[in-house]
């Protein structure tokens, strides 16, 4: 059978084992080129790289449990705040409970005055009738008495001396008027004390009662009074709980956000670093010392802490903030050193941080990225770019941003992850 020629002068059987040939010779010569290339890279870089993968991750589950902690203090804030406004409005419920009966005693008081006031009164009038009935009873006395002792005398004259039997009839009559008089007038006399008593008592029964209800009243102000003062009590304890985890609740808002700020500055130079030396412009900058004898202490004129690195307890009870460094007090103005030499990567000012610089101090022997930080300091002598010296002074301590009062707040990142500075620092 006819066999086609090829380029190659031969058969298709002969021309697809050449063909076969130069394809296993081109995979030979690509697997040794790769091998050249990984044998190429350093060792340490590909160290460098899970190193600052494993101290990222780090820092983003620290950073996830400082913001859990924030959503923890948030919610805290929202059911105190709820227990706020249900102890306010109780207080005002037993607030206006205790104007009510407040104002129902001092009715019941103006009462009693009233009552008071009328018995008094009763008792002089009853005091004046019974002197004008003691008079009168008197004069009644001697009346009858001398009328008793005279009144055959005196009823025959008046009869014997009238001319006529008109006369007669009249002097009758009017002995009878006369005793009629004296009978009414003392009857008249009897009921008037004995109403003014009636009335007295009635008074005086009265003012019992009322002084009673009044009694049970002042109670009732006295339960109101001692309930409202203990809804009180828990409303200010509520609001002192609230205020403090409001304040609690700012505390993580502002470490997140310090924090967010220094790991992406921290991150973003560490990226810039790794690309640098990947593309071999950059050989990964000082080898620096993990240890204590290598770094200075960034306030010389100060070492009293005011806060440690690590856990601290909330007034709140129960929940913890996680300090990522130390808190150094001194004065305003006092100068702050750098404690390593190296490259400011950061020198800005923040709500949370204040003025704060990051001095990037390059790679340990481990190949990791030391960095510190200095945050709410009063004034920066650094840019960002500057190359500083070890000892050299960089900042002044402040109180600027989120911060109660004239300190250094001074921490140490390892590939983007805080770390305790005392490993550095003495």
């Amino acid at each position: 059978m006819f066999e086609p020629l090829y380029p190659c002068g031969g058969s298709l059987y002969y021309y697809m084992k050449n063909m076969k040939l130069l394809s296993q010779k081109n995979f030979i010569t690509k697997a040794a080129i790769l091998l050249m290339i990984l044998l190429v890279v350093p060792t340490h870089m590909v160290a460098y790289a899970k190193t600052t993968r494993d101290s990222l991750q780090e820092a983003q589950e620290k950073k996830a449990q400082l913001e859990n902690s924030l959503e923890s203090a948030q919610k805290k804030v929202k059911e105190l705040s709820n227990s706020k406004e249900a102890a306010e409005d109780k207080v005002a419920e037993l607030e206006s409970e205790l104007n009510r009966i407040s104002s129902q005693a001092a009715q019941l008081e103006g009462q009693l005055q009233t009552l008071n006031t009328q018995i008094g009164e009763a008792e002089v009038e009853l005091e004046a009738a019974q002197k004008e009935a003691d008079v009168q009873y008197e004069s009644m006395k001697e009346r009858i008495r001398y009328t008793y002792e005279n009144r055959t005398t005196t009823y025959l004259n008046r009869i014997f001396s009238s001319r006529n039997l008109a006369e007669v009839l009249n002097a009758v009559e009017y002995i009878s008027a006369i005793e009629r008089y004296d009978r009414n007038k003392l009857e008249e006399f009897n009921e008037n004390i004995s109403n003014i008593k009636n009335l007295k008592e009635k008074l005086a029964s009265d003012y019992k009662e009322v002084e009673s209800v009044k009694a049970e009243v002042e109670e009732q102000k006295q339960a109101v009074a001692v309930l409202a003062n203990a809804k009180d009590a828990e409303l200010q304890n509520i609001t002192a709980n609230l205020s403090d985890a409001e304040a609690l609740e700012r505390e993580y808002q502002e470490e997140l956000n310090a924090q967010v700020e220094v790991l992406s500055a921290i991150q973003a130079a560490i990226a810039a670093e790794s690309s640098a030396a990947a593309d071999g412009t950059q050989d990964g900058t000082q080898e620096v010392s993990p240890s204590a004898s290598g770094f200075l202490w960034p306030c010389p004129s100060s070492h009293r802490i005011t806060s440690d690195f690590g856990p601290r307890v909330s007034p709140t009870g129960g929940s913890d903030t996680y300090h990522n460094g130390i808190d150094i007090g001194a004065p305003t103005g006092t100068g702050i050193i750098a404690v390593q030499s190296g490259t400011v990567i950061v020198s800005k000012y923040s709500n949370s941080a204040g003025n704060y610089i990051v001095i990037n101090h390059g790679k340990d022997a481990s190949g990791n990225v030391i960095c510190s930080v200095y945050m709410h300091a009063s004034e920066r002598y650094v840019t960002v770019g500057q190359s500083v010296a070890q000892g050299q002074t960089i900042a002044a301590v402040g109180s600027t941003g989120y911060s109660t009062g004239p300190h250094l707040h001074f921490a140490v990142t390892v590939n983007g992850s805080y770390v305790n500075p005392w490993g550095y620092v003495n």
